[in-house]
């Protein structure tokens, strides 16, 4: 009987030493029935003893096989790792100008349509008409546009003359002296006229640079100088309102000045705007900001655009004429 149980264990513990001795795994079916018992009967412990062998062989291949992949997985992290500290690394790309200089020392031009004539400040504006409507009721128009006018019975309007529209913005005084100057006109629009039917005008919109609508105002058409670079040297003055009422203004925005005909400032002319001196013992002398370009002239005041700055422009900024 005892031999018998001898050669059963003989036969399934001799696969297992041999794969063991050569390196191989045990397959799962050899290694259950090398840890199940043959018999129920207390002879049966010593096969649970032989199949010891097998069972330590079996880690210690799977432990070889993790020992051969994690090299691999390292490797992967490491390079992972580095390229992303190279990323990291890498300085910025330097941002390259045109012909050396920095945006603020290029002149930006003035955008379409700044030149609109009789856009400034005016005490009392020579309004001789304004706008009632639209043939379809349209409430915004823009060029291009049909429009009803109301011209006032003394102008003599004939068909293809010209007026400019405009509407009052906010009220100016002179940020140095305290002088009231008036209120912006925003002229936004010319229109042409087409044909008389009674007390009315049908028009036209031939140029925009904003929206036009009902009860706008109607000014006499002036032509719009010339830019020239005429003698003005030696002439300052101040930034007094900038366009829409904002507090600070950067390119192209349109300002207005407290300079015009009456000081020998003509369309075109540049000044330099000078941020004014600070006192205390945080102050700063004197410094300039930008530059302006005129548009505009009336008699003591003009409009101006900001040609460039390099910092924002402010009501009472010094203006100084360039040469």
């Amino acid at each position: 009987m005892r031999s018998r149980h001898v050669r059963k264990l003989v036969t399934l513990v001799t696969p297992l030493a041999v794969a063991g001795w050569m390196g191989f795994g045990v397959p799962p079916s050899l290694a259950s029935m090398a840890t199940d018992p043959v018999e129920t009967s207390e002879h049966a412990a010593p096969s649970s003893e032989a199949a010891t062998p097998g069972e330590a062989v079996a880690p210690q291949v799977a432990s070889d096989q993790e020992g051969d992949a994690a090299p691999d997985s390292m490797v992967a992290g490491s390079s992972g790792e580095t390229s992303q500290s190279a990323d990291m690394a890498a300085p910025p790309a330097e941002v390259e100008t045109e012909g050396g200089l920095l945006p603020d020392e290029v002149e930006t031009p003035a955008p379409a349509g700044l030149d609109v004539p009789g856009d400034g400040i005016r005490r009392s504006p020579d309004v001789v008409g304004r706008v009632v409507g639209h043939p379809t009721g349209k409430i915004l128009l823009a060029v291009h546009d049909s429009v009803t006018l109301q011209i006032e019975p003394s102008v003599d309007a004939r068909p293809h003359d010209r007026f400019a529209i405009a509407r009052r913005e906010q009220h100016v005084r002179n940020p140095a002296s305290g002088r009231n100057m008036g209120y912006v006109v925003d002229v936004v629009g010319t229109a042409e006229l087409r044909k008389a039917f009674g007390k009315y005008w049908s028009a036209e919109i031939v140029s925009s640079t904003d929206y036009v609508t009902v009860d706008d105002w109607l000014l006499p058409f002036e032509s719009v100088e010339k830019p020239t670079e005429g003698a003005a040297s030696g002439v300052t003055g101040h930034i007094v309102a900038v366009q829409d009422d904002l507090t600070l203004a950067a390119v192209p925005t349109v300002v207005y000045t407290d300079l015009g005909s009456d000081q020998g400032v003509t369309s075109g002319q540049q000044f330099a705007i000078i941020r004014p001196a600070s006192r205390g013992r945080y102050g700063e002398p004197d410094r300039t900001v930008g530059r302006l370009r005129i548009l505009a002239v009336q008699g003591d005041s003009s409009s101006a655009y900001l040609a460039y700055t390099t910092e924002s422009v402010l009501v009472g900024d010094r203006l100084e004429r360039l040469p």
